[in-house]
């Protein structure tokens, strides 16, 4: 059967204090004895009771002396260094507490918002928000928007076709886009008059297979 814990209130009965302290303090010292042999460390410990007249010290007075002495021979600022009060310990817990409901209940309004977002979307009237819930939407409209329009870049990226820059198509492009400049020579070829003109006057140009000279 499993022992009944004990309520974190002063007993007011005196045999019932000296009970708990004397397993308590044996509880203690078997712990720290644990825990200076697995650790390699100088441990004492000292309990000032107001019933007892002199301390009760583990593991021995002397070395309470001694351990006590080691610890004042050391600077002000080395001795409290690593030195834990309780309330400090108390707040540095409070204090990481607060920031994990802080983060808690972060994540819950963010689900709550997403939810009445989508159901906003399909087709609930606004009129049954309320104020907490809109200024909630709000806050959420911005980087709605920039999802959704990150994802329509994203969509169009993948709807165009990639072709590299060398490509035959990209040429075939280029030369439908190039103009042709005409050729006044293949007009001229084409028009009689200047082909009749040629002909009468071939010598003249150096054209004839003849003596360009005529004879008297």
């Amino acid at each position: 059967m499993a022992r009944k814990r004990l309520g974190l209130t002063r007993n007011r009965r005196e045999n019932v204090r000296d009970s708990i302290l004397n397993r308590k303090t044996k509880s203690l010292f078997k712990k720290v004895e644990e825990f200076s042999i697995l650790c390699g460390v100088d441990a004492v410990i000292i309990i000032f009771s107001p019933e007892e007249n002199q301390p009760i010290v583990w593991k021995s007075t002397n070395q309470a002396k001694e351990l006590l002495m080691r610890y004042f021979s050391f600077p002000t600022f080395e001795r409290i260094k690593k030195l834990v009060i309780h309330e400090m310990y108390l707040s540095k817990k409070v204090d990481e507490m607060k920031e994990k409901v802080d983060k808690i209940e972060k994540m819950n309004e963010e689900k709550e918002i997403k939810l009445l977002f989508r159901q906003l979307v399909e087709g609930k009237n606004i009129t049954e928000f309320d104020s907490r819930n809109i200024k909630g939407l709000l806050k959420l409209f911005p980087t709605t928007m920039d999802k959704i329009k990150e994802r329509k870049e994203q969509f169009i990226l993948q709807q165009q076709p990639s072709q590299p820059p060398n490509s035959p198509s990209n040429f075939k492009l280029a030369e439908e886009n190039v103009t042709q400049s005409p050729c006044p020579m293949k007009d001229l070829i084409n028009d009689q008059w200047f082909v009749e003109t040629m002909s009468s006057n071939q010598y003249y140009f150096g054209l004839g297979g003849g003596s360009c000279t005529k004879s008297a």
